[in-house]
């Protein structure tokens, strides 16, 4: 019995000393002398708190990582201090919704990741705010209704996609609205026909696929 815990007072304090993990907090630093990045580390293997700062020390990055792979939420900002994006990460991938950021704040784009893979609908702008993009997403694939626009706000391009195929109906636009083409895709390949418009909207030319 007292070997029993004997055995049981050192285990106890192999734990809490030197039969622990080894941590070290690394540093480095740029050539001025100001904080360039800091990193916890467990046998050295990243595991915990990781920052970055720009040569200002303004907050460029941070995050945590687990067992050296990027765990849980993530921000990095444009220096100035607006965010460039945030965002989860789960076992190094990320995962659940991100957002990122123009340097003046506007929303550049935002959307869901699934273990690394982009999925549902991804929306992009324009500096300005103006949407840039609607794009549908499984598994990391287009899939769905794809739009874009013009800097005017106008429909560009549509397209449908099908696990990152091409497949149904296609149109693009003038920056007026007019319509500058339409066709079908079939398997990803261009099918039966397809027209181009002039300005005027009259027929530019036809092909037969």
């Amino acid at each position: 019995m007292k070997a029993l815990a004997r055995a049981s007072i050192g285990a106890l304090v192999c734990m809490l000393t030197t039969c622990g993990p080894e941590i070290e907090v690394r540093s480095r630093s740029f050539a001025g002398g100001a904080p360039w990045s800091e990193i916890r580390l467990e046998d050295h293997v990243p595991h915990g708190l990781w920052r970055t700062w720009y040569e200002n020390e303004e907050p460029r990055s941070q995050g945590n990582y687990r067992n050296g792979l990027r765990e849980g939420p993530w921000t990095s900002w444009w220096e100035g201090g607006m965010k460039q994006f945030e965002g989860s990460y789960r076992k190094g991938e990320p995962h659940g919704e991100w957002m990122h950021w123009f340097s003046d704040g506007q929303p550049a784009s935002l959307g869901a990741y699934a273990e690394g893979r982009r999925i549902g609908l991804w929306t992009e702008w324009f500096g300005d705010g103006t949407k840039r993009a609607e794009v549908g997403f499984a598994a990391g694939l287009q899939n769905g209704l794809v739009r874009r626009f013009w800097p005017t706000g106008r429909p560009r391009e549509e397209a449908t996609y099908v696990h990152g195929v091409l497949e149904g109906p296609s149109r693009g636009f003038f920056e007026d609205g007019k319509l500058l083409f339409e066709g079908r895709y079939a398997q990803g390949n261009r099918t039966g026909t397809w027209t181009r418009y002039r300005r005027d909207g009259s027929v530019f030319s036809k092909e037969e696929h």
